[in-house]
């Protein structure tokens, strides 16, 4: 609470001041002699609530990294100039890339609650890669922001067996690539640790090497 002036003398028996606070809050107001506290007032509660919604930021649910496909929860904050956080405020939530949605939706309307928070779930697109979300104050669409959230492959669910040719003579080597895929038909890239074995339908096949581990999904044989 700032006070103007400090304190002052008494004109006809009253003194006029005024006063602000630049924070949320309540309080009350206390009146004395400069020489004697002892004679004092004491005003009601002034309540000052937050003003009109500025600033939006990321609160959480941005940077973050999940199973394409799947769900992530978006936070944004709403503060008035001063930093106040500000209920009810609407705010508007666009998915810009990805293909994911906002409840099924492409764009979705929340509201801030006490706190300040906004809160909207994306479900991630089913291929992996970037999912880009803006937020924006309904009441003052200049300030928005942009959340990035990251769709990685799930785990394998499925082998894709490719030779290099598929007619050879006798004797020759074969390449042939054994690459893994998730049940969004994402290559599991992350994955450098899953042996993979290579059999062939004929006994006369020689694989080599018979068996491999994965490196960034795929596994390579002769």
């Amino acid at each position: 609470v700032v006070e103007t002036p400090a304190s002052q003398s008494l004109t006809a028996g009253v003194a006029t001041f005024q006063v602000y606070d630049n924070t949320a809050e309540s309080f009350t107001l206390t009146g004395w002699s400069q020489s004697d506290h002892a004679k004092q007032g004491v005003s009601g509660v002034v309540t000052i609530s937050s003003n009109a919604a500025t600033n939006l930021a990321v609160s959480s649910g941005s940077g973050v990294s999940v199973v394409a496909g799947t769900d992530q929860l978006l936070r944004s904050l709403v503060t008035d100039a001063y930093g106040n956080v500000v209920n009810n405020e609407s705010i508007r939530y666009r998915v810009l890339s990805g293909g994911g949605n906002l409840g099924g939706l492409g764009v979705r309307t929340v509201s801030s609650g006490a706190n300040g928070i906004a809160e909207a779930t994306l479900t991630t697109g089913a291929v992996a890669g970037a999912n880009l979300v803006a937020a924006v104050i309904v009441s003052s669409p200049a300030d928005s922001i942009v959340f990035t959230v990251t769709g990685t492959a799930g785990g394998i669910s499925y082998y894709t067996v490719t030779p290099a040719v598929y007619s050879a003579l006798a004797g020759v080597n074969i390449n042939v690539v054994v690459r893994a895929y998730d049940g969004n038909n994402n290559l599991v890239s992350s994955d450098n640790s899953t042996v993979v074995e290579l059999i062939g339908s004929s006994a006369n096949v020689v694989e080599t090497p018979a068996s491999q581990s994965l490196t960034a999904g795929v596994a390579t044989f002769q």
